[in-house]
């Protein structure tokens, strides 16, 4: 079991793209619970690796970029991101 935290310009992004996408809410909330549940369990295996103990995955919309530390069993999301989605026609 891996204990997630948010470093604060993680946190700060994620509060940017609640106000700049309010349609998406509801799926942002499905979303980081899904991203808690993901970390929770499996962190050091979560998405692809990085250097210096990151990771980057995909969860619903968001890319998201974690800092894993196997040794205190603790995931930081660094940074997050919406994942590219296809424009309408």
């Amino acid at each position: 079991m891996f204990r997630t935290f948010w470093e604060p310009a993680g946190f700060d992004r994620m509060q940017q793209l609640i106000r700049d996408n309010p349609t998406l809410k509801a799926g942002f909330a499905y979303t980081l619970a899904e991203l808690t549940t993901a970390l929770g369990e499996s962190a050091d295996t979560f998405g692809e690796s990085r250097t210096g103990n990151l990771r980057l995955g995909f969860v619903g919309v968001l890319s998201v970029l974690v800092r894993v530390d196997v040794g205190s069993r603790t995931a930081r999301v660094v940074d997050v991101k919406l994942a590219a989605r296809p424009r309408p026609a």
